[in-house]
């Protein structure tokens, strides 16, 4: 089952942390072995704007608030 989260961005940005962590039981000559692998992506998501990311049972997501973007 997949969830559906929506990062809507006020006048700041914000960080967010995807991490997709993998075990499974596998065979290698004959020897039961257990693997785990694990991918961390960050993303930033732009003031004044909407970004969907999705969770399931594989993955897990962490939001930061940026500091507000330097005046131009």
């Amino acid at each position: 089952m997949t969830t559906t989260v929506t990062v809507k961005t006020h006048a700041w940005p914000v960080k967010v942390t995807t991490v997709d962590a993998y075990e499974q039981e596998q065979t290698c000559a004959g020897v039961p072995q257990h693997v785990a692998s694990r991918t961390t992506t960050i993303e930033i998501v732009a003031p004044n704007s909407a970004r969907d990311f999705y969770i399931t049972s594989s993955r897990s997501l962490s939001f930061e608030e940026m500091p507000l973007p330097a005046a131009e």
